[in-house]
C-alpha cells in the first residue's frame, strides 16, 4: 500500500503541481531544475562517478576557476563579496556626483574618511607610531595574569592615540 502511494504522489504533484492557486494553469513555465541547486557546467561527464565523484561533479568548474592571489578559497559568497566591496568603493570614490547640495558636507566627510583610509603611503610612514601607547601597555604586562587583565579592559577614549 505504502509502495502505491509513493508512486501516486508524483504524479498527483505533477498534475496539480501545474495549477495555480484558482485551478487555472500557469502563464508562465515553472522552474525547472538546474535553474538552482548542483549547477551542471561545472560537472565534468567525462570521468565516471563511481572512479572520481568530485572530478565528475565538479571537474570544469575546478579546471577553470582562479583563485585570486589574496584570497585562500573563492565561491559564490567570496564572489559577492567582491563584488559589493568594488560596488562600494566606487559609491565611495564617487561621492560628489549627483549629491544633493544640503548633503555635500556629509559627502565630503565620507570621501575624506575614505581617502584617508585608503592612503597606504602615510600609513606606511607613520608604521606604529599611532598605536605606540597601545603597544607599550601590552609590553608592560609581565604575566599571563596582567595580559589578561589589560585585554579585558576598555580602553579610554583618552588613551586612544591620534
Amino acid at each position: 500500500m505504502l509502495n502505491l502511494s509513493c508512486r501516486i504522489a508524483p504524479v498527483v504533484l505533477l498534475i496539480f503541481g501545474s495549477l495555480g492557486p484558482t485551478g487555472q494553469a500557469f502563464d508562465y513555465a515553472p522552474a525547472v531544475a538546474g535553474g538552482w541547486g548542483f549547477d551542471l557546467a561545472g560537472a565534468n561527464f567525462a570521468k565516471k562517478p563511481g572512479d572520481d565523484f568530485f572530478r565528475y561533479a565538479n571537474g570544469t568548474w575546478y579546471e577553470r576557476t582562479v583563485i585570486p592571489i589574496d584570497r585562500s578559497s573563492i565561491g559564490p559568497s567570496d564572489v559577492l563579496s567582491i563584488m559589493a566591496e568594488a560596488r562600494i568603493r566606487e559609491i565611495l570614490e564617487d561621492v560628489r556626483d549627483g549629491i544633493d547640495p544640503s548633503a555635500l558636507a556629509d559627502a565630503a566627510k565620507i570621501g575624506a574618511f575614505f581617502a584617508a583610509y585608503m592612503d597606504e603611503a602615510r600609513a606606511e610612514a607613520l608604521d606604529t607610531q599611532p598605536i605606540a601607547s597601545l603597544i607599550a601597555m601590552i609590553r608592560s604586562a609581565s604575566n599571563r595574569e596582567e595580559f589578561a587583565d589589560l585585554i579585558g579592559a576598555s580602553v579610554q577614549v583618552s588613551d586612544r592615540p591620534r
